[in-house]
């Protein structure tokens, strides 16, 4: 059985989330897991957990929490019905990156799908805050962010951007594997790059990705980087020739060079 985590902080665009992971996998037994964190300022008094556990503040925050996760659950009642879906509410003191680490370890969990809002004007317009964070300090777990105001639709073209400088293997592409037997979508291999010409080692990797998906029929395009920034040129081609953008994040990867650079 498939095992997604769900992270929420109770907003529209958390449950858009949620139900674009419903939407994606309607076919396919899979319990998800759906995780508030939630913690109580910054005072002395709150730094240790048997102190907040104490406090007037902390109580309120945990009934409010669980309240908001109550109405969570009665949405999900009312509004989804698949017998292939099992659901489990999660309310956790501490912050958001301890606990999905956690819970990736003891749960097994398969993938992490979350909401993004974004951010105009900073390092997050591309993935937003909170994916972004999650990205540099998860490494066990594939993560899949969904922009706000997404409307889901079944996946037809998917792109995986890279700049080849690395192989890839596939433990590492296994969701999108998975995916694409799913949905029978083609795959658009796009390297960002001022220069078209590939190196040797990135002809290798390449030639490494084509035999996992020898049978898949790979087209791959290569773009050069004209904007000032890897996320605008990779929005800008994506836009208009994308349902889904796949990254394999590693030490001085594409993806960390992405998520660091400054967007203006």
């Amino acid at each position: 059985m498939k095992k997604i985590l769900i992270p929420t902080d109770f907003s529209d665009n958390a449950w858009d989330a949620f139900t674009y992971a419903i939407r994606l996998y309607e076919d396919v037994a899979a319990q998800f897991y759906i995780l508030h964190t939630y913690h109580v300022g910054s005072s002395q008094m709150s730094d240790r957990m048997h102190q907040q556990r104490n406090t007037k503040i902390f109580r309120a925050i945990e009934e409010d929490t669980n309240s908001e996760m109550a109405k969570w659950q009665a949405m999900v009642n009312e509004n989804l019905d698949n017998d292939k879906h099992q659901f489990l509410y999660l309310t956790r003191l501490g912050d958001l990156v301890t606990n999905i680490n956690q819970l990736v370890s003891k749960k097994n969990i398969d993938l992490i799908i979350m909401g993004t809002a974004g951010a105009t004007g900073t390092k997050e317009i591309f993935l937003g805050s909170n994916a972004t964070k999650l990205i540099h300090e998860i490494s066990l777990c594939p993560i899949l962010s969904i922009p706000k105001d997404y409307e889901y639709k079944d996946l037809s073209r998917v792109v995986l951007a890279t700049d080849l400088k690395k192989p890839l293997d596939i433990n590492q592409l296994n969701v999108l594997i998975e995916l694409r037997q799913l949905f029978n979508f083609s795959v658009e291999i796009v390297k960002v790059s001022d220069n078209k010409k590939l190196s040797g080692e990135q002809e290798q990797n390449l030639k490494i990705i084509e035999s996992v998906f020898a049978e898949k029929g790979i087209t791959l395009n290569l773009i050069d980087k004209k904007e000032k920034s890897i996320a605008k040129t990779i929005q800008n081609y994506t836009a208009e020739h994308t349902d889904l953008i796949c990254m394999v994040n590693y030490e001085h990867s594409f993806i960390e060079r992405l998520t660091n650079e400054a967007i203006v």
